[in-house]
């Protein structure tokens, strides 16, 4: 059956300005694309969401570590450095030693004692050095005091502590495994040297060790709960590794220990960020950037919680300050793109997800995802502008490299429709619908089989051609409606392609259905007019189409059938005078129906 009469070449979709909300459909926030075809039937296409929808960030997706600002990581770690050597110099009670200074050493004649006085002798030497803060000269002689007695238990207290101390010196020139050395001695020497632990866990900690330095953290605590300042480092292994519970408990007790800097504030903001405790969150992370401006991250972060605050535009002005710190933060760049899209900065939009690919490594999954996700967003930007060729670009790259996600293959299918490319539109909804299978995904692929059977009538194209694009549109609609038999979308797609069909019943039942769920919608109240009329039932026909003019006054396809309805109803007079009311808004028509009315045909 061919379609309905035609009249000359025209214009394939004309794309409506409705976005119409209609009852029934499986999920909410879905809107429609009325396509108005060339007889003034409409079907529409159904995005999965609305086509505004809002963008998701990236950052509430995040796997990676939160990044440690290098400066403040330094800060922490002198912090833990002075303590632990404070600590250590409280330790020396544990030892008996007499201090010998070097004039009083020079006068002693150490060949002539034995060699474990000679050992207190140089134990007491490198006692007064330390004192002194001379740890190399400490070393040599408290190393010479242990050599000549290893029972001398004070010099090997000394000559641990020493080697804290040069592995507290190498651990601040970043020579971690020179400093690991020396806690390992220091350790071996006196198990219960608890400044040696701390120290060794910050070269853990700098290696991302994390077990071995939360290890190490922890036995320093055991031995000398006094050493707090290890609380701050472990709080943050802690959160590294997705134990909220404890790190929250360690940074609490750091912060209540007096460790209130940038660090300890920041990851204070992301444990309240992780807990939803939004308002707390942003307190943490703007004390921690009143104290250190520095840290792309905390301003990334906060950026996250003012999003989750609605407070959109503020939430901008961080996402663009990380990026300033860090030119090349890739997910800074992402949600600003997003944070831009959300807020109809379509061009804006653009430039950052443009940022987001050139200055990403794709060196993790994480970084690959936000790299596929830049294409697809800059997609949807272009969609947004209606700039279709260069959205059809960024689509094609982004399903190659996301091939799970249905609603971009469907939006992707709608822009080449746009652009009369059905046949690669056909195929991206056939793949949304090999990936969810449902109402929506089979009401778009019977769209797309009517829409070209619409283009390649007005193309003239054989009639075997459209005939089969409408005959692959039926069951895809009627699978559509065996998943929701109350999707008023695939009802209405459904009955204009079997009225394009010839099978005007069928379309009748389909219609009238679609017209109990969602009254009074002029699509179908004009398709079901349609349905009437060729069926005989006119003055069915009649109601519809005032219906319609009623709902829009000016609607020429509407007045068109109600004047060929009243003709064939045998009320030539009426239908004249809605011919004349035509012929002041299109006279080709209100010609067509001058022809109508001397043959009878159209």
């Amino acid at each position: 059956m061919v379609l309905r009469s035609q009249f000359q070449k025209a214009t394939l979709v004309c794309l409506i300005t409705w976005t119409i909300m209609i009852a029934g459909l499986p999920v909410r926030g879905q809107d429609l694309i009325a396509s108005s075809s060339i007889t003034g039937g409409s079907s529409v296409f159904v995005f999965r969401s609305s086509r505004k929808a809002k963008k998701n960030s990236f950052v509430a997706r995040r796997k990676s570590k939160a990044k440690r600002a290098r400066s403040q990581r330094n800060a922490t770690r002198r912090r833990v450095v002075n303590q632990s050597q404070d600590v250590a110099k409280k330790n020396r009670d544990r030892r008996n030693i007499d201090q010998v200074t070097p004039e009083e050493f020079a006068k002693i004649e150490i060949k002539r004692i034995s060699p474990e006085a000679a050992s207190k002798v140089f134990a007491g030497l490198a006692e007064y050095q330390l004192e002194r803060d001379k740890v190399d000269e400490a070393i040599l002689a408290y190393e010479e005091a242990v050599q000549l007695d290893k029972n001398n238990k004070d010099a090997v207290l000394g000559l641990s502590e020493v080697y804290t101390r040069k592995g507290d010196e190498t651990l601040e020139e970043d020579e971690f495994d020179k400093a690991q050395r020396y806690y390992d001695e220091a350790i071996r020497l006196d198990p219960k040297n608890s400044s040696a632990y701390a120290g060794r866990g910050q070269v853990f900690d700098e290696q991302e060790k994390e077990s071995e330095a939360m290890a190490d953290y922890l036995k320093a605590l055991s031995i000398d709960p006094t050493l707090t300042q290890v609380k701050a480092p472990l709080g943050i292994l802690y959160y590294q590794e997705g134990e909220i519970a404890k790190s929250e408990k360690y940074i609490a007790e750091a912060l209540a220990d007096g460790a209130d800097t940038a660090e300890t504030q920041y990851f204070l903001g992301l444990i309240r960020y992780k807990q939803g405790r939004d308002a707390e969150a942003e307190t943490a992370l703007r004390k921690s950037i009143s104290i250190d401006d520095s840290n792309d991250d905390a301003h990334y972060y906060l950026g996250a919680v003012l999003n989750r605050l609605t407070r959109e535009p503020e939430a901008i002005r961080e996402f663009e300050r990380a990026t300033q710190i860090d030119a090349k933060y890739v997910p800074a760049w992402f949600d600003l793109g997003v944070g831009y899209y959300n807020q109809e900065r379509f061009a804006e939009s653009v430039m950052a997800f443009k940022q987001a690919i050139s200055y990403n490594t794709n060196s993790t999954d994480e970084l690959k995802r936000i790299y596929n996700e830049s294409f697809a967003n800059i997609a949807e930007s272009y969609r947004q502008t209606n700039e279709l060729d260069l959205a059809i670009s960024n689509y094609r790259i982004a399903t190659a490299r996301i091939t799970t996600d249905p609603e971009l293959f469907t939006n992707y299918g709608f822009v080449l429709g746009k652009k009369d490319r059905w046949n690669p539109a056909i195929d991206s909804f056939k793949k949304a619908a090999a990936l969810q299978p449902d109402a929506i995904s089979y009401a778009n692929l019977g769209w797309a089989y009517y829409q070209r059977a619409i283009y390649d009538k007005s193309y003239n194209h054989p009639k075997s051609r459209i005939d089969e694009s409408l005959r692959l549109a039926k069951p895809a609609l009627i699978n559509s409606i065996n998943y929701n038999p109350n999707f008023v979308a695939a009802l209405l797609n459904l009955g204009v392609v079997l009225n394009d069909l010839g099978e005007h019943s069928d379309a009748v039942v389909a219609l009238e259905k679609a017209d109990s769920i969602q009254k009074n919608w002029v699509p179908v109240m004009n398709e079901l007019g349609i349905a009437y009329l060729r069926v005989g039932r006119y003055r069915d026909a009649i109601q519809q189409f005032k219906k319609v003019v009623r709902a829009e006054g000016n609607n020429v396809w509407g007045l068109f059938y109600l004047s060929e309805s009243e003709f064939r109803n045998g009320d030539i007079n009426e239908a004249r005078k809605i011919q004349r009311q035509i012929r002041s808004l299109d006279r080709k028509m209100a010609d067509r129906l001058e022809t109508l009315f001397r043959t009878g045909k159209i």
